[in-house]
């Protein structure tokens, strides 16, 4: 008896709670969203910014000088995660009314432990975040009053990842007269125009589709996908390395530059670049490659949707700016 009652109250709990809410201890918890591309939305990747008095708006400068720190903080709001190594920030500053001896910060999760800084993923609603402080001087001030600027450029390796669920419509003329799983046309329209992102600053912004028959009655097919930067920094190839463009800076052989891998259900699609999967998204302009499949599936089997997996690589640079107000101390200015 005392079994079948037991039975009967968690029979009532699971009826009366969600399955999904015991299992999350008492429905406290949110269900996981299981969708791959739930989290890859929107066109930011990492977010930096200063802290509201590190540096202060306003400097009274003393005639020894002042000390005056930098704190900057991070933030991978993407869905990519920046590799170790592969992120600098650098702040630049005008030499003349300061100095910053350690103004390089290589950024990871941790200063002691050198990790990813990871991206929004299923099981982490929001990515990595950290932080870092710069200690420098002001110098004497020779006017009684100047407008300066410190600027923080950073510099990192990312990617953009999406998977589209494509139409494989092996009666494209629609020539058969029975009811097909999906179908050309109405699935190009979904990728006709995509404004969310993907979880990252370069974003894909269509994919259209083309399918031939061949002579054998096989499927060659042709996904026309256009790229661009949705974010308020540059592009730069893969080989100009982070280390350099926040170092050196970044040349135009290395300017505006992707690299792109695409698979059909774990097939890869043979894409036409500049070589070796570049592809060039110049400012303001969208980038344009065709990746194609030849002799796929055949028009005997019926249609179906497949899933269409692009990557795209690069690094990228953003900065952000403070400006800051120097005075002379006991100016009336």
């Amino acid at each position: 008896m005392r079994i079948i009652a037991l039975f009967v109250i968690f029979t009532i709990l699971i009826s009366g709670c969600g399955i999904l809410e015991i299992v999350g201890l008492g429905g406290n918890d949110k269900p996981i969203d299981v969708n791959y591309n739930s989290v890859h939305t929107g066109v930011q990747g990492l977010d930096f910014s200063f802290a509201p008095d590190r540096p202060q708006s306003n400097y009274i400068i003393v005639p020894a000088g002042n000390d005056i720190t930098v704190l900057i903080g991070i933030e991978n709001k993407g869905a990519w995660d920046i590799p170790k190594g592969k992120g600098i920030i650098v702040l630049n500053f005008d030499k003349t009314y300061m100095d910053f001896p350690n103004n390089l910060w290589r950024f990871t999760l941790d200063e002691e432990i050198d990790e990813d800084l990871k991206g929004r993923s299923l099981t982490k609603p929001k990515g990595d975040t950290s932080r870092n402080s710069f200690n420098g001087k002001i110098f004497p001030l020779e006017e009684l009053k100047k407008e300066t600027t410190i600027n923080a450029i950073a510099c990192y390796e990312y990617g953009t990842e999406y998977i589209f669920d494509v139409c494989i419509d092996t009666d494209p003329t629609n020539t058969k007269p029975l009811k097909k799983a999906c179908d050309l046309l109405q699935n190009k329209k979904k990728y006709n125009s995509i404004t969310s992102g993907q979880g990252a600053p370069v974003a894909i912004t269509q994919v259209d589709q083309a399918i031939r028959i061949t002579p054998d009655n096989k499927l060659d097919i042709d996904f026309i996908i256009k790229i661009k930067n949705a974010g308020k920094g540059k592009i730069y190839d893969l080989s100009a390395t982070p280390n350099k463009l926040c170092n050196e800076g970044g040349g135009l052989e290395e300017a505006d530059k992707v690299v792109i891998t695409a698979d059909l259900a774990g097939l890869p699609l043979t894409c036409e670049t500049l070589g070796e999967g570049r592809v060039f998204v110049r400012e303001g302009l969208e980038g344009i490659v065709n990746c194609r499949v030849t002799g796929y599936s055949s028009t005997i089997e019926p249609s179906f949707l497949s899933k269409l997996k692009v990557t795209l690589n690069y690094d990228y640079v953003d900065s952000n700016g403070k400006i800051i107000i120097l005075k002379k101390a006991g100016a009336r200015v």
